[in-house]
């Protein structure tokens, strides 16, 4: 599966498209995609497109000089299982270490089995906790390797 980067200015066509996907995997109210991804630095969007819509995205940006945050992202249902949010993150990280970023970061809630397995084979470490009122989220980091 190719994977691509979108990177700002974002188009209007492609906060569609991740709100589209973002709805079904995240049900619930609508994720601010547009305000956090126009307002962040250094933000980018890592995507896997079938030819005909968005099967996946990885979506972060800039915490501090040397800290990037992977904030968001999943795979379509149908197209799980498949490697393709492993594909993602690796791009997303050698793009942030290209960038001259020491460490990524990430957060999952605590019940989130998958997201917990994929960042332990990313060799993510768990550097802490938070509760909030949607639930435990567990916090995560993960050094770069310099590009």
């Amino acid at each position: 599966m190719p994977i691509s980067a979108w990177l700002p200015p974002f188009a209007d066509s492609q906060f569609d498209e991740l709100a589209h996907l973002s709805a079904l995997l995240f049900p619930g109210p609508a994720i601010a995609h547009r305000w956090r991804l126009s307002r962040m630095p250094d933000a980018s969007v890592f995507i896997a497109h079938d030819g005909e819509r968005l099967i996946g995205f990885k979506a972060g940006y800039a915490v501090t000089e040397h800290r990037y945050y992977s904030w968001l992202g999943g795979v379509h249902p149908d197209c799980r299982q498949q490697g393709i949010a492993t594909q993602l993150a690796h791009a997303q990280h050698r793009w942030a270490a290209e960038r001259g970023y020491t460490v990524v970061e990430t957060a999952s809630r605590a019940e989130n089995h998958a997201m917990a397995r994929l960042n332990m084979d990313l060799g993510f470490s768990v550097e802490g906790s938070k509760s909030e009122p949607q639930g435990l989220k567990v916090l995560w980091a993960k050094g770069l390797a310099a590009a």
